[in-house]
């Protein structure tokens, strides 16, 4: 045991021992009291700026939501065109392209606006989120786990392509999200 602990690299906050290797949390940080805190505001003359935001916030109306829907939408289609093996990719766009909400999206491209990013730069990330969505919703909705008919007023997709298809275009969705974001970013 001696031989060995004397191998492994010194760490401060680890100690290790003939006896069971013990680790003091957070050893490595330096807390600030709180009364340094209150000192700190209390001699700030307007402290007004403590709750001021940074970047100007953002209206989340409908018009909002409609306008960024519109964009995830064509990124959307220009992510999925339609390729081989033709069954797959059809069912592949059949589950993403579906028109639903596409919330997730949306709050991904608002919380870049509201830090002060680029909406496209985040724009392939956004598109993946939806893709992932997608795909468990293809999962959820299999005989073996909630067997629904009808997803967003429409067949799901096991209904319409069949059960084989869906799981193998479930997963191409997964693997697609992950591939869009590698390439575009």
């Amino acid at each position: 045991m001696a031989l060995f602990a004397t191998n492994i690299p010194r760490n401060p906050t680890i100690n290790i021992g003939l006896k069971f290797p013990t680790r003091k949390p957070f050893g490595h940080l330096k807390f600030v009291s709180r009364n340094n805190i209150r000192a700190a505001i209390n001699n700030v003359e307007d402290s007004s700026s403590f709750v001021q935001p940074r970047y100007p916030l953002l209206k989340l109306d409908e018009e909002f939501i409609t306008m960024k829907a519109i964009k995830v939408n064509e990124a959307l289609e220009k992510a999925m065109p339609l390729q081989h093996p033709e069954e797959i990719h059809k069912a592949m766009r059949y589950a993403l392209l579906s028109h639903g909400k596409r919330i997730r999206p949306i709050l991904c491209l608002a919380s870049c606006e509201l830090v002060g990013g680029d909406e496209h730069l985040v724009m392939p990330s956004a598109c993946a989120v939806e893709m992932i969505h997608a795909t468990t919703l293809i999962f959820n909705n299999l005989p073996c786990m909630d067997n629904d008919d009808i997803r967003r007023g429409k067949p799901t997709t096991q209904k319409v392509f069949g059960e084989e298809t869906a799981i193998l275009a479930a997963r191409a969705l997964l693997y697609l999200s992950f591939q869009h974001i590698a390439e575009k970013n």
